[in-house]
């Protein structure tokens, strides 16, 4: 494989077909980003990307100018290049899913959500609802939900089935009652028969997450084979500093609680997530203080410990909290995967592509990449429709 470096990044080389000429090209695979098929034409408009410069191109066009001026023809410059991106990995498909996002969230409605999929080369994403009430998640993270549209939740599950319905190939319905409901259990049961809803999450609620209740409906959702996404947050590290409306936003309890979940419910899988979680991937204490803990990881934290203690556990990779725990010490990381390459499930709980570009950097062999890419998230997640009905 040939490396070389274009704007001060790293790119591999991939073979890419260039649409409307009569040749094949080596091409590459931009800034980490998921490799595309590059779409030429003078007449194209620019792509609507996230990352552009201030003259409006993007990186990758730019790139494309550098490595084929060629292609420039006549007066046209960078902008009159569109790419589309899929998965295409040296002649053979390489899947990715996208294990943790939301409906209508961070402003990305269906369609946003569906561009920003095929730019970044996400063939399916777990699409979890988030129930929870309106006194447990904090009014200023608001603007980033689907409110207005639907006021009963942050992220409802009937946008979740709605997005369904318009792309059912895309997407896997996660669905997650409150434990505290009387008829969480029922709920779960019709989720499961009716909308086919295959995981249990996203549980973001401020309780302890072995509370009895929790426990009942965990131990549900293992005996139909649906693994349950956990987000946990310290309460001493996400103080708020204000008396009202919380003095912290505190959910699921701590890494001990977490322990006592997995050792309760043994049939069930579960994915940690969140920095209640991942601030334990080194073995010191600033996760109780810090919601984002950083510096050199110290090794045997309670990650590795329970990664090797329990088989029921999933580390679910999204957001900046999974992100800043891998920075901290990729070699750290990466010996951790070689250790339990069938536990790291590739996700992103938003629209950007910086843990792709994490994974890539870390040169993983194809067998891991595809576990952490798809294999992980298909085999903890059950077939449609297997409810028992009692």
């Amino acid at each position: 494989m040939t490396f070389c470096s274009a704007l001060g990044t790293s790119v591999t080389l991939i073979q890419c077909v260039l649409v409307e000429f009569s040749c094949i090209y080596s091409y590459t695979a931009l800034l980490g980003m998921p490799p595309f098929v590059l779409c030429v034409s003078q007449n194209l408009t620019s792509a609507d990307r996230t990352d552009r410069s201030e003259d409006g191109d993007s990186q990758a066009e730019r790139a494309v100018a550098l490595f084929f001026p060629d292609l420039l023809t006549n007066g046209a410059n960078c902008t009159k290049l569109k790419a589309e991106k899929i998965c295409f990995w040296e002649g053979e498909d390489m899947k990715i899913i996208d294990a943790h996002n939301h409906p209508d969230f961070h402003g990305h409605n269906f369609e946003r959500m569906i561009e920003n999929m095929d730019r970044n080369g996400i063939a399916q994403t777990w699409l979890l609802a988030w129930e929870t009430p309106e006194d447990e998640y904090d009014p200023a993270t608001k603007f980033c939900m689907a409110l207005p549209i639907d006021d009963s939740n942050p992220n409802s599950f009937r946008l979740c089935w709605e997005y369904k319905q318009k792309a059912p190939d895309r997407f896997i319905l996660g669905y997650a009652p409150d434990p505290r409901r009387p008829d969480a259990i029922q709920r779960m049961r019709a989720a499961i028969a009716n909308y086919n809803v295959q995981i249990c999450g996203e549980v973001k609620l401020r309780m302890m997450y072995d509370n009895p209740d929790a426990i009942d409906l965990f131990r549900f959702c293992g005996e139909n084979g649906l693994p349950v996404t956990l987000h946990f947050d310290n309460a001493s590290a996400q103080r708020t500093g204000r008396e009202f409306p919380r003095r912290s936003w505190w959910y699921g309890g701590d890494i001990d609680t977490l322990e006592r979940v997995l050792r309760l419910c043994p049939e069930t899988k579960f994915l940690g997530h969140a920095p209640g979680f991942w601030c334990h991937i080194s073995n010191d204490d600033l996760g109780t203080t810090t919601a984002y803990p950083t510096g050199p990881v110290v090794p045997g934290g309670r990650i590795e410990q329970l990664l090797e203690k329990y088989d029921n556990l999933y580390c679910d990779m999204s957001a900046g909290s999974c992100l800043t725990a891998v920075s901290r010490d990729p070699e750290y990381t990466k010996t951790l995967i070689f250790a339990h390459p069938e536990k790291f499930v590739f996700a992103r709980d938003y629209y950007d592509s910086r843990m792709y570009q994490f994974i890539e950097s870390l040169d993983l062999p194809d067998d891991i990449r595809e576990n952490i890419y798809h294999a992980n998230a298909e085999r903890i997640t059950p077939p449609v429709k297997q409810v028992r009905i009692e």
